[in-house]
């Protein structure tokens, strides 16, 4: 079998993260039902505070030291003097989530997928006792960064002990990057934004971030659902994937796509709606990957390395979801991916 075909044949369909629904064994029914070439451990935002993305990676930090507890407000989450129901809670559910995760993955060699939230969402959704954004303090923000490390670095440990013969792939997920850096995010009273933050800076969390899951032979992936693409930050900070959704890419950013591609990359595709709406209307199989076919072409990429870095995803999420629209959003996803690899075998268009 040549390299070039194998590659094909390879091209792989996988979850952002969130589904419907409160059941971790019925979610994880689905998923390995779904996407049995890259599973996702699914995350169920509707069980509540500690069953969402910021909550349960809030809770890792907990772990790794007290004073990062965090409370349910009224208006989401602060830090707490001590670990309190909510942090229980998110770390009973992320037991329950990884023994379903362990059982239904048993014996596993290839790649299994998890998802954290990233230092910079955290921090922006996560309040000081004095009531503003942990963003807003930078001597907050570094040891937040720093703890979020440490964490990521004993929850790595967790699944190798649990899969030891898996291939990890740890997602982080800044949806609140792009609002981060542009200054966009709103201060506790509304009436002002806050500091944009330095972009070096960024950088330079994310790339230690990246080693220390690295180092813990994970590969890391970055997802990033709003905003223009962080493609440059992605490949300086040494993540070896980027996950988004298709329609955010424009033509501005073709130099950077390619050379991060070029660079080994791999471009997690969002093509397929996640929402009600968009999957009500969404179009058929080949007009979802064509958007794909076109980019690559127009980059100057032939299909050979358009077989090898592209996986097809969601465009984002789908937890907001019925299990009706989300498992119709997941069949369209595995028919994306396999229509595009039927392209693919044919030969060029």
């Amino acid at each position: 079998m040549s390299e070039w075909t194998a590659s094909v044949r390879a091209l792989r369909a996988t979850g952002v993260g969130s589904l419907p629904g409160a059941s971790a064994r019925e979610a994880m029914s689905v998923v390995t039902g779904e996407f049995p070439e890259l599973v996702h451990l699914p995350e169920l935002p509707a069980r509540g505070p500690g069953g969402d993305l910021v909550g349960r990676t809030a809770a890792l930090l907990a772990g790794v030291a007290s004073e990062f507890s965090v409370e349910t407000t009224p208006t989401g989450w602060r830090y707490a003097d001590r670990p309190g129901p909510a942090v229980r809670r998110a770390l009973s559910y992320w037991r329950e989530d990884l023994d379903v995760f362990e059982e239904s993955c048993q014996g596993a060699t290839g790649d299994l997928k998890l998802q954290l939230c990233g230092p910079v969402t955290l921090a922006a959704s996560i309040s000081l006792r004095r009531g503003e954004r942990v963003l807003s303090d930078q001597g907050a923000m570094r040891d937040l960064v720093e703890a979020h490390r440490e964490a990521v670095v004993a929850h790595i440990t967790d699944l190798r002990r649990r899969l030891p013969a898996a291939r990890w792939i740890l997602q982080i997920d800044e949806p609140a990057m792009d609002a981060a850096l542009r200054g966009a995010l709103p201060t506790q009273s509304g009436w002002g934004r806050l500091t944009p933050l330095e972009e070096p800076l960024v950088r330079a969390w994310h790339r230690r971030l990246a080693e220390v899951v690295r180092a813990g032979a994970a590969t890391p992936w970055l997802h990033a659902c709003t905003g223009r693409p962080p493609i440059a930050l992605a490949l300086d900070a040494g993540y070896s994937g980027l996950s988004g959704a298709i329609d955010l890419l424009r033509p501005a950013d073709d130099d950077a796509l390619g050379a991060a591609v070029e660079g080994g990359m791999t471009l997690i595709a969002g093509v397929v709606p996640a929402t009600a709406e968009g999957i009500a209307h969404a179009p058929s199989a080949p007009a979802l990957v064509d958007p794909i076919r076109r980019l690559y072409g127009r980059i100057g990429l032939d299909d050979a390395v358009l077989a090898a870095s592209v996986v097809i995803s969601p465009a984002c999420g789908l937890g907001d979801l019925s299990w009706a629209s989300a498992r119709a959003a997941m069949a369209l996803t595995r028919e994306a991916a396999h229509v595009l690899a039927d392209q693919l075998d044919a030969g060029p268009e």
